[in-house]
């Protein structure tokens, strides 16, 4: 696109072609320009800095349906204005800006704030502006909402987009291509032919997660190149340290990227292909090899960025210039770059720098950055980059900072078994949202100041703003931090715009270089920049197990004051301050560690701190956060001290049991010197080996004791012994998803039993380390799975949300005694949120304050799981577009925005809604969303204390199916949650079943047995498919596929099986394949697979077809059959492996498991065994009876659990199957589980998650039917049952049968409520429109374990 007319045309003319560009039709109106006075008259406000720079308005015309139908428009820009209803159209504007002083251009928030002005002025309808200044256009979009905020904005709160600094002549290829992404296809399957549709496609082209998601793609591409590519000595392709050097390039190169962007580095040293396509011959080495980064980037990273003038050695990497020709210029444009300080280019040992030495092993090509098409400089130059961070109300489509923690995030999920297949289908699932953490800290940060954010409490706001302390205990990349500044600055600029306050606070420091640092700061007034500095020194603090997850979280704090600063090239260093040492705010450290044994090492500290070194680190660290060039040699002493001062608190442990060991050892030279037993000798001896062991762990612990996080000695002024309530007022975060399975295969779960007596999800232990951090009266926010609501694991964060208090019994009979302890805990507010796009896991946010529960404590519940127009009070056509999709990412983006935009701008109108169990619960009324207040006695009358939304609904489960279920579940759980257990207390069901009577209540568990069932541990040499099956079909064509793909991997296969030594197509496979028996062909794959490995074919692969004669009609098994197999030939059986198809009601099986006595006899005689391919048999007395089970894997926005009956088969461990031993029937069983009553009890009560365990359908409350109740529901039942069997026989499509099935399901619905006594109605908002899937999946997994 040419933008040559902007500077030939007129304004209004420039508009009229750009339009015409972009094939957007307008109903124009004039060619006059206006006064911003006449078009905006009732807000603006000539004294307002971005206000006076309007010169002259014009109003290009409307773009509405009767643009799009090519009809005139009839309404006039007046009309539009005195309209009070939304209008269904977009205004375009154009202004012409004034000049800045020093040529400078606009800023954004200027650009936005007069988007604002044009938005309030036109309030009930969007506009979109051009602005033209200095040889540039920006184009500015805007999104309508109707949350007003209460103390920030004032208006409807949209988000304004913009496509700024568009150069007229000189378009960056950026900016060119999203302009081409604006162009509306007129014709074709993506037409847009319609306002609507204008305006949402619009959205989406400027949404700054679709650029993301592309830049992110292809810096991923090229990560996954360059750890190939590069070679490091030592170390094989893709190595941990390759994908750290990696991490920590692409980290710089993004920074200096940003620092071109303000001018401070040369574009010549960076873009290989200039705009107007010639090549930079400048960079371009005289041969291949690794000079670019050499000789150009460690010059840069390591001697001009990280050293003041006089300290740079320009001759430093003179060893690599010969491979290029004008070494004078590049060197002065290397050494154009001003010095910066912070340590993002601090020598690191794995940068494999070795100043003036050669270091051929070590080698990063000059491809990875120069070519034309994947070189990383050539991607990095097809993008605009902003150096200001986006926010949720303003942002400019660009690359911002936040993308180094969106990079940094995925790219360690990538790296993940267990989450890079997410992280591979959503760039972005591992990154918390920007509305999330946002609203967290605003939320947080205001529940914390508890004052009203207005000018005339600026003082007391102040006062308290520089005594808070934010510590993020798993910082990642700097969102929350990050978020935290953004919304302490919006405090600020709200209750102190000029910064008088706060400057005259800085100004009162004892550290004289940190107010001689901001003397010119003030002097200038670039106040914004004391303010930002003031709350990273003060307030902001960080934690994280990863080195370069720390750096990203630095960087991004720097990039934040850089923006601040004004950048002038007559001064020295361009008037561009060091940044601040920020060592001591955000350190390396796992969280979680605080004990040796049982002992926290913090209780430890003061008694080996003789010299007051604590003191003294208080002292250097604060003098170290502004430290100059001359005081390099600071942070390796504090460093030094930290490292001694651990040490000794090691040592001290060490001389301990040194001094315990050299006297066990004495008794042993005595008890043999003496002729003592031999037991007590030997006994001696042991103890003497246990604290030789212990020595030993010490030394280790020695070296290892750095990375733990003592707070006494890592924040030694917050946790100062003299505090009277020390710690954090405000623990905030995102705290890794790592379930205890991967804490298993790290190492960890030992050390986290020891640590906290309990190993759980790592959530759960950052939750209770996090309250340990707070100071009495703080706060603590977390975003994690939703799972603590309601998981039996989960119990202990429920009793400390809820202020269940801790019973501890001492003594015996007279003397027994009871101590509550109560926690200094509870929780204030709980967000269930919505599962944007492909979230990986579903999210809760909690907050909590660190203080003894009132005796009639309340919280507020927000659920927001199940998005729908209403909630969102968007119109249905807007919602239908955004849920086009789980991918459309801009429009599950625009969700979260709506959303969190609605929470916490109004202030709340509590109106009493409904009860729960007599506990008055009230809901917001001036919310959408569903927003309740009650107290905590419903959830403590809950089953496992489980957090339930207090919706009228669920609130009847508790009062007519969780209270009167409560007592027999507290009786008898603990006598049946296990297999052993249930044996043990086997009488005393049967007694207790034997006694139901009609309106009795049970659980599940009570009335049922079974369990899981047999794990083969090789399915390809057991399992195979029914012949007559679309999975046999399926079978064919990926045998072929499989095998010739093999065949091609290893040649040699051709000469070891005759069969298949001519094979070169894959027909011939097809043909070979069809040429012989079954037996034939499951015969070669077995062999192939002995010789090459288990998985050779890929994990879990069946390749065995059926035939109808080898199945064995189990009506005519025997009882010993059953248990040891069948005699005389290979017969097969049906093998329940689940159902992936979420079919209810009934399920054909389409696989057979051989059940001949040989097989049989090798499974049960193997079962158990170490090593691959070993089979584990579990309850073999229920295999071949009937009963019923359910897909294990639910996605918890379905309203349904898929439960069905279980013929006689065997099943394995992903067909969990219980069966009835109360002659109340599987069919009641089945059609209760199957209710949308029940699906609730299960979800709100039970187990909200994606996985149905056993033992979770075990505690299901089930009251006992009538006789006639019992015979109504079992023909409810058998009409499911008939439909199933018609779809499973052909004689229905799957659409069809769900359709037939739909109107008895509904009827199955109302006969349980009314069973059950629920009578409240169930809300849209309540279930959302999300539609359920059904997927029709291919299984070809082993069994897991």
């Amino acid at each position: 696109m040419n933008l040559t007319f902007f500077k030939e045309q007129s304004l209004f003319e420039a508009m009229r072609s750009f339009f015409q560009e972009l094939n957007v039709p307008i109903s124009e109106v004039t060619e006059d320009p206006a006064n911003p006075e006449d078009i905006v008259s009732t807000y603006f406000n000539e004294t307002n800095e971005a206000h006076s720079l309007i010169d002259t308005v014009y109003f290009l015309g409307m773009v509405n349906e009767n643009a799009f139908d090519g009809e005139e428009n009839s309404d006039s820009l007046n009309s539009i204005k005195a309209s009070n209803e939304d209008y269904d159209g977009l205004l375009i504007f154009g202004i012409q800006l004034k000049n800045r002083a020093n040529g400078l251009n606009p800023t954004r928030s200027q650009l936005a704030e007069i988007t604002r002005l044009f938005n309030r002025e036109y309030n009930y309808t969007p506009v979109t502006l051009i602005f033209k200044y200095n040889g540039q256009i920006a184009f500015a979009n805007s999104e309508r909402l109707k949350y007003k905020q209460e103390w920030r904005e004032g208006e409807k709160v949209g988000k304004i987009s913009l496509l700024k600094d568009i150069d007229i002549e000189n378009t960056h290829r950026g900016h060119l291509s999203i302009l081409e992404q604006l162009k509306v296809p007129r014709t074709g399957r993506n037409a847009v032919l319609s306002f609507s549709q204008l305006y949402y496609y619009w959205q989406s082209v400027f949404s700054i997660s679709v650029l993301n998601k592309n830049f992110y793609e292809e810096v991923i591409k090229w990560f996954n190149k360059a750890i190939k590519d590069i070679r490091i000595p030592s170390e094989a392709a893709g190595s941990e340290k390759h994908k750290d050097f990696a991490v920590r390039l692409i980290a710089r190169l993004i920074f200096i990227w940003f620092l071109k962007e303000l001018g401070v580095v040369k574009d010549e040293l960076l873009i290989p292909e200039f705009n107007n396509g010639d090549e930079n011959d400048l960079i371009k080495p005289k041969k291949a090899g690794t000079s670019y980064y050499k000789f150009i980037l460690q010059n840069l990273f390591f001697n001009a960025l990280n050293a003041e003038q006089h300290e740079r050695d320009t001759e430093l990497f003179d060893v690599y210039k010969s491979d290029y020709s004008n070494i004078e210029e590049l060197k002065e444009n290397i050494f154009f770059s001003p010095y910066l300080n912070g340590g993002l280019f601090d020598v690191h040992p794995n940068d494999w720098c070795e100043n003036g030495k050669i270091n051929n092993a070590f080698v990063v090509p000059d491809h990875l950055f120069l070519d034309k098409e994947k070189g990383i400089n050539s991607i990095l130059s097809h993008y605009k980059f902003t150096i200001a961070e986006n926010t949720p109300l303003e942002e400019e489509i660009a690359v911002d900072p936040e993308m180094l923690g969106r990079i940094f995030e995925n790219l360690l999920a990538e790296q993940s078994d267990d989450t890079k297949e997410a992280a591979r289908k959503n760039a972005g699932a591992f990154y918390t949202p920007r509305p999330v953490v946002s609203y967290m800290c605003r939320n947080t940060l205001l529940k914390h100041l508890d004052t009203e954010i207005k000018p005339e409490n600026g003082k007391q706001i102040i006062h308290k703003m520089l005594d808070t302390t934010v510590l993020d205990p798993a910082c990642g990349s700097g969102a929350f931090p990050m978020g935290m500044l953004e919304e302490m600055m919006q405090v600020l600029e709200t209750v102190d715009p000029e910064g008088n306050l706060w400057v005259s606070e800085m100004l009162k420091s004892h550290d004289d270089e940190f107010k001689e640092h901001i003397a010119d700061f003030i002097a200038d007034k670039q106040i914004r920049y004391v303010k930002k500095l003031g709350l990273l020194r003060n307030c902001l603090f960080g934690i994280d197990l990863l080195e370069y997850a720390v750096e990203i979280t630095k960087l991004r704090c720097w990039l934040s004051l850089i923006v601040e600063q004004k950048v002038d090239f007559t001064k020295p260093n361009y008037n561009l301050k060091p940044l601040p040492n920020l060592e001591f705010k955000f350190y390396k450290k796992n969280s979680l560690f605080r004990k040796y044994k049982d002992e926290n090492l913090n209780h430890l500290i003061d008694s080996i701190d003789k010299a007051s070194l604590l003191q003294e680190l208080v002292d250097l660290e604060n003098e170290f956060f502004i430290a100059k060039s001359s005081k390099h040699g600071n942070k390796e002493e504090i460093k030094q001290k930290i490292i001694a001062l651990l040490e000794r608190l090691v040592d001290s442990q060490s001389e301990k049991i040194q001094r315990e060991f050299n006297s066990a050892q004495s008794k042993v030279n005595y008890l043999v010197s003496s002729g003592a037993p031999e037991r007590e000798v030997s006994k001696a001896k042991k103890k003497v080996k246990e604290l030789a062991n212990e020595l030993a762990e010490l030394a280790l612990f020695r070296y290892t004791i750095k990375d733990y996080f003592i707070e006494r000695v890592v924040f030694p002024g917050i946790f100062n012994k003299n505090n009277t309530n020390p710690g954090f007022d405000i623990v905030i975060g995102n705290p890794p998803y790592v379930n205890t399975k991967q804490i298993s295969s790290m190492g960890l779960t030992k050390k986290l039993e020891t640590e906290y007596g309990y190993c759980d999800d790592l959530y759960n232990h950052f939750t209770i380390r996090g309250l340990e951090l707070l100071k009495l009266g703080g706060l603590l926010s977390y975003i994690t799975s939703d799972t603590f609501l309601t998981l039996q694991s989960k119990k202990n964060m429920r009793r400390e949300f809820l202020g269940i208090p801790l019973i501890i019994k001492t003594g015996d009979g007279l003397f027994a005694n009871e101590v509550k302890i109560l926690p200094e805990c509870r929780v204030t507010e709980i967000i269930n949120t919505p599962k944007a796009f492909a979230a990986f896991v579903n999210t809760a946010i909690f907050t909590l304050k660190k203080e003894v529960a009132s005796k009639n404590p309340e919280m507020t519940y927000i659920d927001i799981r199940y998005p729908n127009a209403k909630s969102f009070e968007i119109s249905e056509k807007q919602w239908q577009q955004i849920k086009t999709s789980k991918e459309n990412i801009s429009g599950w983006e625009r969700v979260l925005e709506h959303t969190f935009s609605a929470l916490g701008y109004k202030q709340a109108d509590w109106s009493l809604s409904h009860t729960c169990d007599g506990d008055k619960v009230f809901k917001d009324l001036n919310s959408s969303l569903l927003k309740f207040k009650l107290s905590f006695e419903p959830y403590r009358k809950a089953i496992n204390y489980a957090i339930f939304s207090p919706t009228p609904y669920n609130c009847q489960i508790l009062e007519k199916i969780v209270k009167p279920a409560h007592p027999v579940f507290d009786l008898w759980w603990k006598k049946i949650e296990t297999s052993r257990l249930i044996e043990n207390n086997r009488s005393d069901i049967n007694r207790f079943t034997n006694n139901l009577k009609v309106g009795d209540w049970s659980i599940i568990g009570l009335i049922t047995d079974g369990g899981v069932g047999l794990q083969t541990g090789d399915n390809g040499r057991f399992v195979g498919y029914k012949s007559y099956t679309r999975y046999a079909d399926r079978c064919k064509e990926t045998r072929v596929e499989k095998l010739y793909h093999l065949i091609l991997d290893k040649q040699e296969i051709k000469n070891k099986w005759k069969l298949l030594e001519d094979i070169e197509t894959k027909q011939d496979v097809e043909d070979i394949l069809n040429s012989v028996t079954e037996q034939e062909i499951w015969k070669i794959f077995d062999e192939i697979k002995m010789e090459y490995g288990l998985r050779v074919f890929g994990k879990g692969y069946m390749y065995r077809i059926i035939p109808e004669n080898l199945v064995f009609d189990t009506f005519k098994i025997s009882d010993d059959e059953k248990l040891n197999g069948i005699s005389g030939k290979q017969f097969w059986v049906p093998y329940d492996k689940g159902d992936r198809e979420g079919n209810r009601w009934y399920l054909e099986t389409p696989y057979l498991i051989d059940w001949s006595s040989a097989s049989v006899d090798w499974l049960k005689s193997h079962s158990g065994h170490k090593g691959a391919g070993m089979p584990v048999v579990r309850n073999p007395q229920f295999y071949f009876r009937n009963g019923f089970c359910w897909s294990d894997v639910l996605d918890p926005s379905n309203h349904y659990i898929k439960c069905r009956l279980k013929a006689k088969t065997v099943n394995d461990v992903k067909s969990m199957s219980l069966y009835d031993e109360s002659g109340i029937g599987d069919k009641y069983l089945v059609t209760t589980v199957n209710s949308f009553l029940f699906n609730r009890v299960l979800r709100e009560f039970l187990n909200g998650t994606v996985a149905i365990q056993m033992n979770d359908m075990r505690k299901i409350p089930i009251k006992i039917p009538s006789d006639a109740e019992l015979n109504a529901f079992k023909a409810k039942f058998d009409e499911c049952l008939d439909i199933q069997r018609q779809y499973f026989n052909g004689d229905l499509e799957k659409p069809e049968a769900r359709k037939l099935l739909k109107p008895i399901e509904l009827e199955i619905d109302e006969m349980i409520n009314k069973l059950y006594g629920i009578t409240a109605e169930i809300k849209d908002e309540e279930v959302g429109d999300v539609e359920e899937e059904l997927e029709l999946v291919e299984a070809e997994e082993e069994d897991e374990d």
